[in-house]
């Protein structure tokens, strides 16, 4: 896409998202950008001082485009005070979690390319996780003592770091990196380790 005229940031930007849904963060470079754009790679640096100022800007936009998509589902999802209805919009953010991550794998390791609460979406856009704490923060019941039978027991709801936050959709199970890690590490520990599991149906 040849740039003439206008905003060459944003031009440059959206050929880097254009690259990162197509090929994955690792296949943006600054020039293989600036080339797609139609200018030498000379006026992309007066914009980004290097590539990841440019990716931060990429991950920026992917970032808004999941916050948005969340927002969405949540939004179809039921309405009202009850714990039916905090449950289903906890689920509908938990498909929208898996539903970006499935059809836009590319924007989705970008967006979780940096440290959570470095990069942040358009103002008008809740952050994907607020989002999800928000969800949480309907259905979290605190505890000082910690019964493990009634912690797991159906009609809980308490989620906290004692857990691992597993999803369960069409029957696979699914781990943030990060937690992965965690999970690794404990099972070095213990021979058995308790994981809220929460099922999406389709």
């Amino acid at each position: 896409m040849p740039y003439h005229h206008g905003n060459l940031r944003e031009s440059l930007i959206d050929a880097a998202v254009e690259i990162a849904a197509t090929a994955g963060p690792d296949a943006v470079a600054l020039r293989e950008v600036a080339r797609h754009v139609g200018v030498s790679h000379n006026p992309a640096y007066r914009h980004f001082a290097d590539r990841e100022e440019l990716m931060r800007a990429v991950a920026a936009r992917a970032m808004t485009v999941f916050g948005r998509l969340m927002a969405e589902r949540i939004a179809s999802a039921a309405t009202g005070r009850s714990k039916a209805a905090a449950y289903e919009r906890l689920a509908a953010c938990g498909r929208a979690y898996v539903e970006f991550a499935t059809t836009q794998p590319g924007l989705f390791r970008t967006a979780c390319s940096f440290a959570l609460g470095s990069i942040e979406p358009d103002e008008d856009v809740v952050h994907p996780y607020a989002q999800l704490l928000e969800r949480l923060d309907e259905l979290v019941t605190t505890k000082r003592t910690l019964d493990l039978a009634q912690l797991l027991s159906e009609d809980s709801t308490f989620y906290g770091d004692l857990f691992a936050h597993v999803v369960q959709w069409r029957d696979t199970m699914y781990l943030e990196d990060g937690l992965h890690r965690a999970v690794r590490a404990a099972l070095a520990q213990r021979p058995v380790l308790h994981a809220r599991v929460l099922v999406l149906a389709d």
